[in-house]
């Protein structure tokens, strides 16, 4: 996330991401926070893409873990985050 947060503050855009995950690996999103300058924000608790919570605003994205979907599950995520 870090260089597509560098290269939009290039352009003049700040953004703040937050990460989330199932099984959310707290070292790692420490590291992503402390190199970003704290614009990279995450949540403690397991987060299923599945649910996320109505707390949880913002645009949403998927990296590297489509494959956590059951197959019966992916089109219906994939259409919710189209909506929003």
């Amino acid at each position: 996330m870090l260089p597509v947060q560098e290269a939009l503050r290039a352009e003049g855009l700040f953004v703040r991401v937050t990460l989330t995950d199932k099984f959310p690996n707290l070292e790692a999103f420490e590291r992503a926070r402390s190199q970003s300058g704290n614009m990279i924000e995450f949540v403690t608790e397991p987060v299923d893409a599945r649910a996320v919570p109505r707390e949880l605003k913002g645009f949403r994205t998927i990296f590297n873990s489509f494959h956590h979907f059951r197959p019966p599950d992916a089109p219906d995520h994939s259409s919710r985050c189209r909506r929003g």
